[in-house]
């Protein structure tokens, strides 16, 4: 059993800053680690090892993040005329917000539209170098205009699909102009950035060629061929015959839904935590030929076979929260088309594709594969629209220009509203809560998210320990995204005498993100962890290092972490040779991450 942080006495605890100043821009300056006399009034322990802080009572405020009774809703609105076109002259009070039908007051609103300058189209400046062994998950990507991420989904998609949206996004890739930030990120056993944000559409259109489909082994027909798909089912001998089978392979499908339906989710909540930094709307383009989750309009989950007493309804409110909190807008956009359908009618549900039918007892017909099929299309266009509704994007489907779908997802949402509000409903439950949005003149179209789930941050702390585990651990996966959700900078350096013939990490974290608990001895209190995954040069893991601060700040010393940064160091032995590291940070109150990849090489001593 993992032991409990020890805190040290007062006598012994002596915080460390290291001067790492810490911008929300580009620029850094090169560090020099020393102890501060300040520091000596915070009271501070670190324990390594993969222990979890003593559990806290409340959540209290930083220089920038309110209690969680007076957490901010932020709601992105587009508006639109009858002919589609945007309205740009609304003020704030023109806007009405009710929750669960209670009116609320409008705390915050900005009008948000790119900037109608020849130097907008141009491309991004390079963003500054970095000193060296010096790394932060600071985003460096400037842009006024909403970003656009695309979501190749090979995990949820048969191969024939797959193939079909390749291309088609390749067409929009041909004709995407160059003021539009965008990034590719595909979707198979694991989740992949193709290429970070970019305005230039042929590195984009080179990461999609470069980028192979495989025939994901999670799904109960990978390939797509639909007469493959209905050859089994059509040629069985009888009813009898077909239910055994059905009954077969509903559990081994449900399972395969299962694990899909956990990556899935894994994926979202990594790309809404790799977004969080990014100022501004994010459209979330994603490309998918079967939609695992099978949601009601509350959340709730639905599988069939084994996997039906799965309950993904945490996980599902954890993801759709973090997607709200970064501003992302999801776009699913239906791979299938309508050529299954179509496949279908053309042939006969009533008759085989290889001749025969009920009458003549050549099998039992496509009968049931046209119900299954429908059945399933019919799950999938429902979540898709209740995960675009809940975002505040848009879902398409049942469609074969998928040119189209993509292109309408990456240009809605340009031009839009940004409101913000404390809801008077104080009481964070974790239920659904409906958004409702009316605006003058009362004929204008208006699309936003509709709603929330009351989540309480600080209810994270309480979270099954394998929960909180399974977050760590895809946080210091190499592949995964970087995480912008805590924002901090650290230097890397390798060994030598000053270090001890230790590597030394020096996290600097933006305090501005994490939870402050003010407790009766007058201190401000705070939990976070820090963790190193040290990878070889061909990506296997080698090593975890990992340590737990608690932090009690005096009021002085709270005010100096404001205006600097809170320090975390790990310290570590390592042979010589070359590595990639994954460094993390975690505020365990709220479970905000922040992560980044780094390198390192060990000389001889």
């Amino acid at each position: 059993m993992p032991s409990r942080p020890r805190r040290l006495r007062p006598a012994l605890c002596m915080m460390f800053f290291v001067s790492l100043p810490f911008y929300l821009s580009a620029q850094t300056a090169g560090p020099s680690p020393q102890e501060s006399n300040t520091a000596a009034q915070a009271a501070t322990s670190s324990q390594p090892g993969r222990s979890e802080p003593q559990d806290p009572q409340a959540v209290h405020e930083s220089a920038t993040v309110m209690r969680a009774t007076t957490r901010m809703v932020v709601v992105d609105v587009v508006a639109t005329d009858k002919r589609g076109f945007p309205i740009t002259d609304l003020k704030a009070g023109d806007f009405t917000i009710r929750e669960d039908g209670h009116q609320q007051e409008l705390r915050s609103f900005s009008f948000q539209r790119p900037a109608e300058t020849s130097v907008a189209t141009l491309p991004a400046p390079p963003a500054p170098r970095l000193p060296e062994n010096i790394f932060t998950n600071v985003p460096r990507y400037k842009t006024d205009r909403p970003l656009n991420i695309i979501l190749l989904d090979a995990l949820n998609s048969t191969l024939i699909n797959q193939i079909n949206v390749h291309d088609e996004t390749l067409k929009v890739l041909q004709k995407l102009p160059a003021d539009r930030p965008t990034a590719v990120y595909a979707l198979g056993d694991k989740l992949q950035v193709l290429q970070d944000f970019t305005s230039d559409p042929a590195v984009l259109r080179a990461a999609v060629i470069n980028y192979s489909d495989h025939a994901s082994q999670r799904l109960k027909n990978p390939v797509g061929d639909p007469i493959s798909q209905a050859f089994m089912l059509t040629t069985l001998p009888s009813l009898p015959a077909l239910q055994a089978y059905l009954r077969f392979t509903q559990n081994t499908v449900s399972m395969g839904a299962d694990v899909r339906v956990a990556l899935t989710l894994d994926a979202l909540q990594a790309i809404a935590r790799s977004l969080a930094a990014y100022p501004g709307r994010k459209n979330l383009i994603w490309i998918s030929a079967a939609f695992p989750l099978s949601l009601n309009i509350d959340g709730k989950t639905k599988l069939k076979g084994e996997a039906a007493g799965r309950d993904y309804s945490r996980l599902v409110e954890r993801m759709a929260d973090s997607l709200m909190s970064a501003q992302v807008a999801l776009y699913p956009v239906d791979a299938r088309g309508m050529s299954e359908l179509s496949f279908l009618a053309a042939s006969g549900a009533t008759r085989n594709p290889y001749g025969g039918n009920y009458a003549d007892g050549s099998g039992v017909g496509l009968e049931p594969v046209a119900s299954d099929l429908s059945d399933e299309l019919l799950a999938a266009h429902e979540t898709m629209t209740i995960l675009a509704e809940r975002t505040g994007g848009k879902a398409y489907y049942n469609t074969n220009d998928l040119e189209k779908a993509i292109r309408a997802g990456m240009d809605d949402g340009a031009i839009y509203y940004t409101l913000g509000y404390y809801p008077s409903n104080k009481e964070w439950n974790g239920k659904f809560r409906r958004i409702q949005i009316k605006v003058e003149p009362p004929e204008a179209n208006l699309r936003y998210r509709i709603g929330y789930f009351a989540l309480d941050p600080e209810d994270y702390a309480h979270e099954d320990s394998r929960r909180r585990a399974h977050d760590l651990i895809q946080a210091l996966s190499l592949e995964t995204p970087p995480s912008t959700a805590l924002l901090f900078q650290a230097r890397v350096l390798p060994p030598s005498e000053k270090t001890r013939n230790k590597v030394l990490v020096d996290f600097a974290i933006d305090p501005h993100g994490l939870s402050f608990r003010h407790d009766d001895d007058g201190q401000e209190h705070a939990a976070v962890k820090c963790a190193v995954e040290v990878y070889s040069k061909k990506g296997e893991p080698l090593r975890t290092e990992a340590s737990d601060i608690t932090a009690a700040l005096k009021p002085e010393a709270y005010q100096q972490v404001l205006r600097t940064n809170l320090p975390c160091r790990a310290a570590f032995e390592l042979k010589q040779g070359s590595y990639f590291l994954r460094l993390a940070v975690r505020d365990e109150r709220t479970g905000l991450i922040g992560s980044q990849n780094a390198e390192l090489t060990v000389g001889a001593k």
